[in-house]
């Protein structure tokens, strides 16, 4: 729902108050996601403690079983289709709400692997310490969506290979002699570039 919002306010054009548009509304959402995520892990990391500390038998590990199967194809489908949704228009609010469907689907099969592992071996321990590794990545991933998100929102330069294309391009054109004072930065999925083109 956070996605579908700040993409929706992110995709409106500019208007008098916002001249430069509303894509930063996609680095917010993204932040909210991070945080989603990383209470998600810290909560698991809390849970699998309390079960290092006090072991349970698994149970209805059948059942269990079957939901996150369907649980992984129907998440793997959705995975795709924002791969598909990312390649088209650049979205960071729904690549950081991809990234948190691919840890979703990490922790399925990881689950699986432990259940039948555990099942199988008999190790209580190796259910909570998977957990604990789990954990671990969703957190790692929520970092990896504040950085991009607060490099939109802090107006990071374009990566080098970006400008010196736009060197490139200004370059080419016939009028053009040289360009100095380049300046980029990016505000959702729309590039704002100044320069100074240099003429004769």
């Amino acid at each position: 729902l956070v996605t579908f919002f700040t993409v929706r306010v992110a995709l409106e054009p500019p208007d008098r108050t916002h001249r430069f548009g509303h894509g930063k509304a996609e680095p917010l959402g993204a932040l909210a996601q991070a945080a989603f995520v990383a209470g998600s892990g810290l909560f698991v990391i809390f849970q699998a403690v309390q079960r290092l500390i006090a072991p349970q038998p698994i149970e209805a590990a059948a059942v269990g079983l079957s939901v996150m199967v369907f649980s992984i194809v129907l998440t793997a489908g959705l995975v795709a289709y924002q791969r598909h949704v990312i390649r088209r228009t650049g979205s960071v609010a729904i690549r950081a709400d991809s990234l948190h469907y691919v840890g979703d689907l990490l922790i399925n099969m990881a689950v699986i692997a432990t259940l039948v592992v555990t099942i199988w071996l008999d190790l209580a321990w190796l259910d909570p310490v998977v957990a604990i590794g789990i954990a671990g990545y969703l957190i790692w991933t929520a970092g990896r969506i504040v950085r991009s998100s607060l490099d939109i929102l802090m107006d990071r330069e374009l990566p080098w290979l970006d400008r010196q294309k736009i060197r490139t391009i200004v370059r080419a054109h016939p009028g053009v002699v040289d360009l100095h004072d380049l300046r980029t930065r990016s505000g959702g999925t729309r590039l704002f570039i100044e320069l100074h083109a240099e003429m004769d």
